[in-house]
């Protein structure tokens, strides 16, 4: 659901976003063991824009000391590089996302390296799409809204102003917000501006700026 917090002024939202446990799912490792169960499980916990960040700042800096020299200007062919450092964004992401199943403010993998050297390139692809699955379904952004929801949000922004936090919905979230907003806010601008009513006001406006110039 993508509805505003409840009951939560729109100036308070930041401290109720950093107090609340951020959703995660318990997913298994995958690789099987001799007995065909999964070796171990995972907390896939959805992160935050700056550990996001963190982690393609430190697959960046990884990607140019293992390339080293060899790094492709711009004018050459990147797909070496390109495919080194989405190999790496995407351990790094892991790396932060994977946590304790029991315990979810501890980290599943000790290192980064831990994650390369454990698992193959294969399971480190499926573990990374499960990411994305449980950051998609999970985490407070998504791009569709229903009607109530679509009310929920023009309520908190009626009332919180320029300090509602818009900032929480993707761009399809805030599209549609916005294209209901006009959908609905179209009858009324129709019905108060008709052709008649639009000349009384105009009628109005004129009288007004009359009597001021006077």
């Amino acid at each position: 659901m993508n509805l505003p917090p409840k009951d939560v002024a729109a100036s308070d939202l930041f401290l109720k976003l950093t107090s609340t446990t951020r959703p995660h799912r318990i997913t298994d490792i995958p690789r099987k063991g001799p007995d065909g169960k999964p070796v171990a499980e995972v907390a896939l916990v959805v992160l935050s824009q700056e550990e996001m960040n963190v982690a393609a700042a430190e697959a960046e800096r990884r990607t140019r000391k293992l390339l080293g020299a060899d790094i492709p200007k711009k004018e050459d062919a990147r797909v070496g590089y390109e495919d080194c450092y989405n190999n790496l964004a995407a351990v790094e992401i892991l790396f932060r996302a994977c946590k304790d199943p029991a315990d979810t403010s501890k980290s599943a993998f000790r290192t980064p390296h831990e994650i390369q050297s454990g698992l193959t390139s294969d399971e480190v692809g499926v573990l990374f799409n499960a990411y994305l699955t449980v950051q998609r379904e999970l985490g407070p952004i998504v791009s569709r809204m229903s009607d109530d929801e679509v009310e929920a949000w023009i309520k908190v922004l009626a009332e919180g102003g320029t300090s509602a936090p818009l900032e929480l919905l993707s761009w399809g979230a805030l599209t549609t917000l916005v294209l209901s907003m006009a959908k609905q806010l179209h009858p009324y601008l129709t019905g108060k501006f008709s052709d008649g009513l639009l000349a009384a006001e105009i009628e109005k406006m004129e009288a007004e700026i009359a009597e001021d110039d006077s």
